[in-house]
């Protein structure tokens, strides 16, 4: 099937797709057991993007980045190799192989920890204030709108069930934005009970210099 393999046949205990928090915790572990482990990862990632991370033990803020930065120098540390690549292509004729760009790396095992990716609105100026005043995770972000004006923007109805979470922990100033054809009459009397203003339309622009101002 092509792709040069590495000399001598090298044969890994298990190869890891994706250099994520999920990844470099499974490799760390598999380094521990002293197996030979292998992370392929192509950079990148949400993790990656994420400039202050509130949630993390023992650290009151951190980057994205810099969790990953760490998590790698502790998978090295146990002896887990890391390269750079985007995995094609995984057969498994016997043993797993695994390309990526023109090699082709072989495993008895392989774990999948590619992450996922952020589904964003096309709306402009979107990405000057991503994960400084537009987040996509409640978990992770939901605590930094607590008592501030909130605007919750979404195409389906579990955004407004998101509109109902945010407002129960965080904050009673919110406006739903949905860009879909119609809300149920039932959503739209509970919206109305909760005092949550909503409009139907799609958001083109966010206004603002060095912080934002406004949705049009």
């Amino acid at each position: 099937m092509g792709g040069a393999s590495l000399p001598e046949e090298k044969v890994y205990d298990c190869i890891i797709i994706g250099a994520g928090p999920g990844g470099l915790q499974a490799s760390i572990y598999l380094g521990r057991y002293n197996r030979k482990v292998l992370i392929i990862d192509r950079g990148g990632g949400r993790t990656s993007h994420a400039r202050q991370i509130e949630n993390f033990l023992t650290r009151k803020v951190i980057s994205g980045s810099e969790i990953i930065k760490l998590g790698m120098e502790q998978a090295k540390s146990f002896n887990v190799e890391i390269r750079k690549g985007l995995v094609t292509r995984v057969l498994k004729p016997g043993l797993f192989e695994v390309y990526a760009g023109e090699m082709k790396y072989l495993s008895k095992f392989v774990l999948v920890s590619s992450g996922g990716t952020e589904n964003l609105p096309p709306i402009e100026n979107l990405h000057k204030f991503f994960a400084v005043s537009i987040f996509t995770c409640i978990d992770c972000d939901g605590y930094k709108t607590t008592g501030k004006k909130l605007i919750v923007i979404g195409n389906s109805l579990k955004t407004v069930h998101l509109a109902f979470g945010m407002k129960d922990m965080y904050t009673k100033d919110i406006t739903l934005v949905l860009y879909t054809d119609r809300i149920p009459e039932a959503y739209k009397a509970e919206l109305e009970e909760e005092g949550i203003p909503f409009v139907i339309g799609r958001p083109v622009r966010i206004i603002g210099e060095e912080r934002l101002e406004a949705l049009e």
